[in-house]
C-alpha cells in the first residue's frame, strides 16, 4: 500500500527531495481530492461564495474574470510550462506514434459514447439524475484536451515524456477546433434540453473565450519556459507542481460545493453510485484502449505507457469550469465530471502499480533513449 501511495502524482521524488508539504501533496493527492469532495458536501458555503462572490462569471465581456476562470488559466499556464523544444525535437524523429495517438485521443471517447447512445434508452428529461445528464457530463469530458496530469503519471512510470508532453500540447491547441465539432455532433443523440445546452456551450467555446482562457495561458507558459531556461525551470518544477495540485483541489472543491450538498440532502445515493460507476467504466475503457493502441502501433513500452495515460486522462478542470458557466442547470453532469476526475487518477494509479509489478527483466519502464 505504501509503495502505491508513493506513486501518486505529481512526482514521487518530491517527497524525498523537497519539504514535507509538497511531498504530502504528491503522495496523497487522491485522498486530498476525496477530502475536497467531502468538504464540499458538508461545508459548501465557502465554495459557493467563491463561485458567486463579487467577481462575476463573465468572460470576454469586459467584466472582471471569475476565480474559476483564473484557476483554469493557471492550469493551462502550468501545462505550457511543461513543454519545451527539447520535448518536441524527439517527436519529429518518429512522428507516427504521437500522430496516431492524438487521433485516437479525439476519436475513441466519441466512439465509446456513440456506443452508449445506440444501446441505452433516453431517460425522461427533467429528472435530477436522468441518464442523459450523465451522458452529457461524459460528452463534455470526451471533448476536452488531454490533462497535463498525464505527463506526471508518465514521468512516474519513467516512460516517454516527449510523447506525453507533445500530446498534451497538441490536444490543447486543437481543442478550439475539435470541441465545437464534437459537442454538437454528440448532442444530436441527446434529449432536446441537453442538446440546447451543449450547442450553446460549443458556440461559446470559441472566439475571445478560448483565446483568453485556453490558448493565451498555454502560450504564455511556453514563452515563460523559454525565458527562464531549463535549469531554472527544473528548480521551480516542484513548486509549480505543488501549486498545480492545490489549484486542481480548489477547483474541484469550488464546483462540487454547488451540487454535492443537493444530492446528499435529497438522499440520491443510488444516483451517486450510478454516476460513479459510469465514470469509472469510462476511464477504464479509455485507458485500456490507449494501451491497446500502443500495442497495435508496435510502440516501445515507454511510448505505449505515455499513450495509455494520454488517452485515459482528460483536462476535467476545463470541463468543470465550462459546465459551471454554461450548464449550471444540470448538476448531474457536473457530478459526472467530478467523478471522472477522481476515477482517471485511480485508474492511472492502478495501471502504474501493474507496470511496476512486472518482472525486472521486462523493459517496460526503461527510460527512452536520450532522456
Amino acid at each position: 500500500m505504501n509503495r502505491t501511495l508513493e506513486k501518486i502524482p505529481y512526482l514521487r521524488e518530491d517527497a524525498m527531495e523537497h519539504p514535507r508539504g509538497r511531498g504530502f501533496l504528491s503522495r496523497y493527492f487522491i485522498f486530498l481530492l476525496l477530502a475536497a469532495y467531502g468538504l464540499a458536501a458538508i461545508f459548501p458555503s465557502f465554495g459557493n461564495w467563491v463561485r458567486s462572490g463579487p467577481i462575476s462569471e463573465a468572460s470576454g465581456s469586459g467584466e472582471p474574470p471569475s476565480p474559476s476562470l483564473i484557476m483554469l488559466a493557471l492550469l493551462l499556464f502550468n501545462a505550457g510550462l511543461g513543454l519545451g523544444r527539447e520535448q518536441i525535437t524527439p517527436l519529429l524523429r518518429r512522428p507516427l506514434v504521437p500522430i496516431v495517438a492524438l487521433g485516437i485521443t479525439l476519436c475513441i471517447p466519441v466512439g465509446l459514447l456513440l456506443t452508449l447512445f445506440l444501446f441505452l434508452p433516453i431517460a425522461a428529461p427533467g429528472e435530477l439524475g436522468d441518464l442523459n445528464a450523465i451522458l452529457v457530463g461524459l460528452t463534455l469530458v470526451a471533448a476536452m484536451p488531454i490533462a497535463n496530469a498525464s505527463a506526471a503519471w508518465t514521468q512516474n512510470a519513467d516512460a516517454n515524456m516527449a510523447v506525453s508532453l507533445g500530446l498534451v500540447c497538441s490536444s490543447t491547441f486543437l481543442a478550439p477546433v475539435t470541441a465545437p465539432l464534437v459537442l454538437p455532433f454528440l448532442a444530436g443523440f441527446l434529449a432536446p434540453g441537453h442538446q440546447e445546452a451543449l450547442n450553446h456551450l460549443a458556440n461559446s467555446f470559441g472566439g475571445s473565450f478560448v483565446f483568453l482562457w485556453v490558448i493565451l495561458p498555454t502560450a504564455l507558459g511556453i514563452v515563460v519556459r523559454a525565458w527562464m531556461g531549463p535549469s531554472r525551470i527544473q528548480a521551480a518544477a516542484p513548486y509549480v507542481r505543488s501549486a498545480n495540485a492545490i489549484n486542481l483541489l480548489a477547483l474541484n472543491y469550488t464546483h462540487a460545493s454547488a451540487f454535492l450538498p443537493r444530492f446528499f440532502s435529497e438522499s440520491q445515493f443510488r444516483l451517486l453510485a450510478e454516476t460513479l460507476a459510469a465514470a469509472l467504466l469510462y476511464c477504464i475503457s479509455t485507458s485500456a484502449i490507449g494501451w491497446m493502441t500502443g500495442r497495435l502501433l508496435k510502440a516501445e513500452p515507454p511510448e505505449r505507457i505515455a499513450v495509455m495515460f494520454a488517452v485515459g486522462m482528460k483536462n476535467n478542470g476545463v470541463a468543470l469550469v465550462l459546465a459551471s458557466l454554461f450548464m449550471a442547470d444540470y448538476p448531474t453532469s457536473s457530478l459526472t465530471i467530478v467523478f471522472c476526475t477522481l476515477c482517471q487518477h485511480l485508474v492511472a494509479a492502478g495501471a502504474l502499480s501493474l507496470c511496476h509489478s512486472r518482472p525486472q527483466s521486462e523493459p517496460t519502464l526503461a527510460p527512452p533513449s536520450g532522456k
